[in-house]
């Protein structure tokens, strides 16, 4: 919690997002943080009798898919380019050399010799490929951190969701940064929605995230979206895997079976991490 400083993000974000946030959340009645005894506190709305709650054992249907795109374009649409990220929103844009290193070690621990009880779900050459979030994070980030600039949830599957009725909302934002918009949409899609729908849809929730964009005022080019799209399918990936070799100290080993299931569907239906070090090896050129 302290070195990757969640609860201080998740104080900044439910402030950032303040009494008329752009997407549905929890309303948030204390929100304060204590630096020197490093602790924080959230007091929250109650959303037991109102909301449904699922996991990624669980899938969206095509609307929900297109309701919680439509959310996510209207969040990065009002934090798209903001100043704050130099101003009361700076812990959110930047990482210390010990989180840095810390994710390192981490992603070196779990992905170097994947031997968890998913291991038999992820091909050879995948597992191979995927060492680049260790071998080559300091490119990654560096390549993330030039697209335009946005406020992202960072952790949006489907366990970190909730609706009310067709209408999404989204919880713990722990992980929330400045960041690649672009990055929240394809997470959400690969973790949360079956396979062989997200196939058919994946592209129009592109069109549509774009679209509504645009309608904000925001000049976005679809196509380069898409590709970007494609590499960002990776993030859940990492998240999905390391998850799983952590065993059952971070989710339920069915929910992070379904979770792996689905991330290697993604980055085998999009050959991501080849689109990922063609974008890396362009951008350094």
């Amino acid at each position: 919690m302290n070195i990757f400083r969640l609860g201080t993000k998740e104080i900044l974000a439910y402030r950032a997002l303040g009494d008329d946030p752009p997407v549905r959340v929890p309303r948030c009645y204390v929100a304060e943080a204590d630096g020197f005894r490093r602790r924080s506190i959230l007091v929250l709305e109650d959303l037991s009798e109102t909301a449904e709650f699922r996991t990624v054992i669980d899938s969206v249907t095509r609307a929900e898919a297109e309701a919680v795109a439509d959310a996510m374009a209207d969040l990065h649409a009002r934090f798209w380019g903001t100043d704050r990220f130099a101003a009361d929103l700076l812990p959110l844009s930047r990482r210390s050399a010990t989180e840095i290193r810390i994710g390192d070690i981490i992603r070196r621990q779990f992905l170097a010799q994947i031997t968890g009880h998913t291991a038999d779900l992820i091909p050879e050459e995948t597992k191979r490929q995927c060492r680049m979030f260790y071998e080559r994070s300091g490119d990654i980030d560096a390549f993330w951190a030039a697209q335009p600039q946005t406020l992202i949830h960072g952790d949006p599957h489907l366990g970190n969701l909730f609706f009310e009725g067709a209408a999404p909302g989204f919880l713990d934002w722990q992980i929330a940064s400045a960041g690649a918009g672009i990055r929240d949409l394809a997470y959400f899609a690969t973790a949360s929605v079956e396979p062989d729908l997200l196939r058919t849809i994946e592209r129009e929730l592109v069109e549509r995230y774009t679209a509504r964009l645009r309608a904000a005022g925001i000049e976005v080019d679809t196509e380069r979206v898409w590709t970007l799209y494609r590499a960002a399918v990776t993030e859940f990936f990492l998240a999905a895997v390391c998850t799983a070799e952590a065993g059952e100290r971070m989710q339920p080993l069915d929910v992070s079976r379904v979770g792996v299931e689905r991330a290697v569907a993604g980055v085998q239906a999009h050959d991501s991490f080849t689109v990922l070090t063609e974008l890396i090896d362009t951008a350094k050129a």
